[in-house]
């Protein structure tokens, strides 16, 4: 289970879409014509987009350039990349979703994992959701790839402060700010978060969900682990504000690995 939970992580930052290839035609054999080269279309199109993601992935690796603080040109072409990937191009759709679970249960598809990077696919029967929990020092580019994903996301505030720092060893209440609050989808999003914005977040499925993560570095990275939160009362007037207290994840939380479909990646 702790291997599995080291999976856990993601938020949001920009949203971007691409808008999909617009056939024409009015008979009915013609609009099926245009759906199937549609459907096509986009799986191919979907299916280099994950090759080049792949490959720019493995290229940054060696050239060391992900670090939780990427710079504007990897930022942007993670971005780019992502926004061309597709569900159907990494093997994954809603008939991939279990019926069973509980209020906590979470299933993931593995890719990879090494001391730089972790890539890995999430799929969350609606109704359920991965609890708050952070991502320390730690960047996040990611997508959701089909349903309805709310997300509620936090920073804590001064996190670097001797104060803080030591409030969060002890296990102590820290201050924190809302960062984002909404429903992303149904249309697939590209999203992102970073150590300083939307680094701690709770996911619920608001519809069957299924996203793509890429995280650098990943957890058990110079010994990044996953601390869980719960939400308390803060008396503070200022909007958005909020207590965190670090807690045990919930005991009814489940991970469980599904089989992954979708094209090797090849360094």
């Amino acid at each position: 289970m702790v291997s599995q939970l080291k999976h856990l992580w993601p938020s949001l930052r920009a949203a971007t879409t691409r808008a999909p290839l617009r056939i024409m035609g009015h008979s009915p054999s013609s609009e099926q014509s245009g759906q199937e080269c549609r459907s096509h279309s986009t799986v191919r199109n979907g299916r280099e987009s994950v090759d080049q993601l792949f490959k720019y992935c493995s290229s940054a690796v060696q050239a060391g350039s992900l670090t939780p603080f990427p710079s504007k040109h990897v930022a942007d072409t993670m971005t780019s990349l992502l926004n061309g990937v597709t569900a159907e191009s990494l093997g994954v759709s809603a008939a991939d979703v279990p019926r069973r679970g509980g209020r906590h249960t979470v299933f993931f598809q593995h890719i990879l994992e090494c001391p730089s990077l972790s890539l890995c696919i999430f799929v969350i029967p609606r109704g359920s959701s991965i609890p708050l929990h952070d991502h320390p020092h730690m960047s996040v580019f990611g997508r959701l790839l089909f349903g309805e994903m709310q997300v509620r996301s936090y920073d804590i505030d001064d996190l670097t402060s001797a104060e803080v720092q030591n409030a969060l060893y002890y296990g102590q209440p820290v201050r924190a700010t809302r960062a984002v609050h909404g429903v992303l989808g149904p249309d697939p999003v590209t999203y992102q978060l970073t150590p300083t914005f939307g680094n701690l977040h709770e996911l619920l499925a608001v519809e069957d969900c299924s996203f793509f993560d890429v995280i650098f570095p990943p957890y058990g990275a110079d010994g990044r682990d996953c601390t869980y939160y719960s939400t308390l009362e803060d008396q503070s007037t200022e909007p958005g504000a909020v207590l965190l207290q670090p807690s045990h994840p919930p005991e009814d939380l489940s991970v469980s690995q599904l089989p992954y479909k979708g094209p090797a990646f090849q360094w």
